[in-house]
């Protein structure tokens, strides 16, 4: 909705998808930012011994997974593999050096790769 709000500003210095993404990244920061409180409510509830609900469907597990990422590696891996960019594109939608990227997306596969894993009983 944002970029559609303000399509005006695109200026064309790079590629519309890469404008749009990053303006998607950064929205995916203010949500991080305001979900902290979430979080402490979750940890609350643990210390107070109360389970929290089960999970709603499987895709609970991946979204338990990618919290495991810090926010770099979490938006390099969806923007690499859930979006199809390119190293390059998400290096530009993150306003990170490719180098990085590419070390993001691969420590963040690794681990999703983890947590996802079947585990022996």
């Amino acid at each position: 909705m944002r970029g559609f709000l303000h399509i005006n500003r695109f200026k064309g210095g790079s590629a519309f998808r890469t404008w749009l993404f990053a303006i998607g990244y950064r929205e995916f920061l203010q949500d991080r930012r305001r979900s902290g409180a979430g979080d402490r409510l979750l940890r609350r509830l643990a210390r107070a011994d109360v389970e929290p609900p089960p999970p709603p469907d499987p895709s609970w597990d991946l979204e338990r997974a990618l919290r495991q990422l810090d926010a770099p590696a979490r938006a390099a891996v969806l923007l690499c593999d859930a979006c199809g960019m390119s190293h390059s594109e998400a290096a530009k939608a993150m306003s990170a050096p490719l180098g990085s990227v590419k070390t993001y997306v691969r420590r963040g596969r690794a681990v999703l790769r983890a947590a996802l894993a079947p585990r022996e009983e």
